[in-house]
């Protein structure tokens, strides 16, 4: 089974919201409070395979209980035989194009039923099923029909302390097979109270007591004994899930870590998984290292299976890495929810996923850019860049990084770009400035040429040996590819070559030199290129472009 459209009005912070999820996995990222746990909350009530208890008053949009809230699911019916006792099939319906539609139809609508759970102004959850017609009285949505969807909860409210207690509906009853632990618990209870070690003073306080009783003729056989809490707890409800070797010493798993209760609820949904569960994951990464983090994100991708439906939040980059193509949607302040299905966010998403996350992703022509900018930028932007919510990527150069900034702009993502200033694609890439903020060189093709002339003649000596610091050490090397340039022969310094074939020449050829011979193509080599730029002062006609880069980014982020 799977949900065919989601619909919630006025619960908690969504006041109207519409959604119509893939099937098999739905992870949903976006800015804090942007309603993505609300979602899963709504799915959880909705689908909650036990009765549900009152609402609280900020379950209702604003605070506002009289207007109450609806939460409402079209669900297709692959077998209409699985809910023949529940009055089925005159309560099927059709969905066709995206629209629910009456039954029988020619045009071989998929049926579906439409499910709802109402907060009314008395604060109860109400679950229902709506009819084709309103003639026609909506049926409660049962707690017998909302456990046939197999649902699965791990959430921010922690589903540990109800799912690993024996209880109606938890995991463990439902692993256990819900077993009637009422005679064993009584006897065990039993027990218990005849073997009560108590202090004597809490047995002379007992005698005493029963003298008092006998003046006033009640009983005086009195006892202290063990009887299940008040509020409603029943005597199973006491069986919870525990570890340890001895069992008179072992604790319950659900004041273990994070981590050890989200993979334990996670191992005993997969045990009892149907062949179509709805699994619903907040954060599946918390209190998790990141390779249980993605052990666990592929869990959850294995338990939605081919008919299985999951819905999932994460703001975890090694999650969000495990995510299938096309599963996942971003949240925005709004409550808009948008797809992130291109090729394009795909290659993002398997290549450096905290790009989709990050407020701010600069995408930079490559790694030396990567590196020069994450030390440039703090001090222009007045902090780092982590502060900031500023992302810096590899986009892989041109024209990759086209299709990658471009499919950012039409998911309506904000992102910037790093570029050189190629003789190839020169609209393409000046397209670009409509959807994030660009920075192209000018008067210059890359960095190498930036740097080789903009860069004071007297710092230009410096050049090759900033490069054997950043690769291996032996300037020689570096200064001899230099000297190739002008097939002058070994022993020549840069000095000397600026002094016979002028300084324009030689920054020509270091530029030459820089580019063609990869002098600091990796990141770790372009971050050494940015902190000797700005050693030495960076050169006005650098600082001059990049400074108002920097202002674009720091009004953004």
């Amino acid at each position: 089974m799977h949900i065919r459209r989601l619909t919630i009005r006025n619960y908690r912070g969504l006041s109207d919201f519409t959604w119509d999820p893939k099937p098999g996995v739905n992870c949903l990222i976006g800015p804090g409070d942007s309603g993505k746990s609300t979602v899963l909350a709504a799915i959880s009530l909705l689908l909650a395979p036990y009765p549900a208890g009152p609402c609280s008053e900020f379950d209702y949009h604003g605070r506002r209980v009289g207007d109450g809230f609806e939460i409402k699911a079209v669900i297709n019916v692959p077998d209409p035989r699985l809910l023949a006792t529940d009055r089925f099939p005159p309560l099927l319906q059709g969905w066709r194009n995206g629209e629910v539609t009456p039954l029988p139809d020619e045009d071989g609508a998929e049926p579906v039923i439409v499910v709802r759970v109402r907060g009314t102004p008395d604060m109860e959850a109400l679950h229902e099923i709506v009819p084709p017609t309103e003639t026609v009285e909506c049926p409660p949505f049962s707690v017998a029909l909302r456990r046939r969807f197999a649902l699965a909860r791990l959430s921010g409210e922690d589903r540990a302390p109800r799912d690993l207690r024996v209880g109606p509906g938890s995991l463990l009853d439902r692993y256990l097979g819900r077993t009637d632990f009422r005679p064993a618990l009584h006897q065990a209870v039993a027990v218990a109270s005849r073997s009560l070690e108590l202090p004597t003073s809490v047995q002379e306080g007992v005698a005493s007591m029963a003298a008092l009783f006998e003046r006033a003729n009640l009983p005086t056989d009195l006892h202290l004994g063990i009887v299940p809490p008040a509020g409603g707890t029943t005597l199973p409800g006491m069986v919870t899930l525990l570890h340890g070797a001895d069992p008179a010493e072992a604790v319950p798993i659900a004041l273990s870590g994070t981590g050890t209760r989200h993979l334990a609820l996670l191992e005993l949904s997969s045990a009892l998984a149907l062949d179509q569960p709805v699994i619903v994951v907040d954060e599946p990464e918390r209190g998790l290292e990141p390779y249980r983090q993605r052990l666990a994100a592929e869990r959850v991708v294995e338990l939605s299976g081919e008919r299985g439906h999951a819905f999932l939040t994460t703001h975890a980059p090694a999650v969000l890495s495990r995510m299938p193509a096309g599963s996942v949607w971003r949240m925005g302040p709004s409550t808009e929810i948008v797809a992130l299905d291109s090729p394009d966010l795909h290659k993002v998403l398997a290549t450096d996923p905290e790009a989709l996350l990050c407020p701010l992703p600069v995408f930079c022509e490559g790694p030396t850019e990567i590196g020069l900018l994450s030390v440039l930028l703090p001090p222009l932007l007045g902090g780092s860049l982590d502060r900031l919510g500023i992302h810096l990527i590899d986009g892989r150069g041109q024209p990759q990084v086209f299709g990658r900034v471009e499919a950012f702009a039409a998911a309506g993502l904000r992102c910037a770009a790093f570029l050189d200033n190629e003789v190839t694609f020169p609209e393409r890439r000046a397209r670009l400035g409509a959807g994030c903020h660009l920075f192209v060189w000018e008067d210059a093709c890359n960095i190498e040429e930036a740097v080789a002339q903009w860069l004071p003649e007297e710092r230009l000596v410096d050049v090759p040996a900033w490069a054997a610091e950043a690769r291996d050490g032996r300037e020689r090397s570096y200064v001899d590819q230099v000297r190739g340039r002008f097939s002058q022969p070994a022993g020549r310094t840069i000095g000397e070559l600026i002094d016979e074939f002028g300084a324009r020449a030689v920054r020509q050829a270091l530029a030459a030199c820089m580019t063609d011979n990869t002098w600091f193509k990796t990141v770790d080599a372009g971050r050494l290129l940015g902190q000797r730029l700005l050693d030495g002062g960076l050169p006005a006609a650098i600082g001059r472009q990049v400074e108002p880069f920097a202002a674009a980014l720091r009004g953004a982020s």
